[in-house]
């Protein structure tokens, strides 16, 4: 935590923060005491943020971080053992597998997919 400063109210209302922003946007809150209340903020788009609920809503088991963990400890899969998706895609190494899921985030957020060499 950094050590408290004086900032001055100007004649538009507004306060210089100095080096305390430490982020871009911040949601700001006036309590009722006139304390006010600086939350950083990520803006997203109403359709993100219908997707990130989904998204949200569908993860039981498992984080995404976790199925992340999960494939960088895969073993290499023998010949019998190669997932395919519908599409013919193989799923037969690390690589393919962070391909398919930057392309699967990508898809549910909207965002134009990466290449393998992305």
């Amino acid at each position: 935590m950094s050590e408290a400063i004086v900032v001055t109210v100007q004649e538009r209302g507004r306060i210089n923060l100095g080096k305390l922003a430490t982020h871009e946007r911040y949601f700001a809150k006036a309590m009722d005491d006139g304390t006010i209340i600086l939350e950083p903020a990520v803006l997203v788009t109403s359709k993100q943020k219908e997707l990130l609920d989904a998204v949200e809503s569908r993860v039981t088991l498992r984080s995404f971080s976790e199925i992340l963990e999960v494939v960088k400890g895969a073993l290499p899969p023998t010949p019998d053992d190669v997932t395919i998706l519908g599409d013919g895609t193989r799923i037969d190494s690390r690589e393919a597998a962070y391909t398919w899921l930057a392309d699967l985030t990508a898809e549910r957020f909207g965002l134009p997919p990466r290449g393998p060499s992305d």
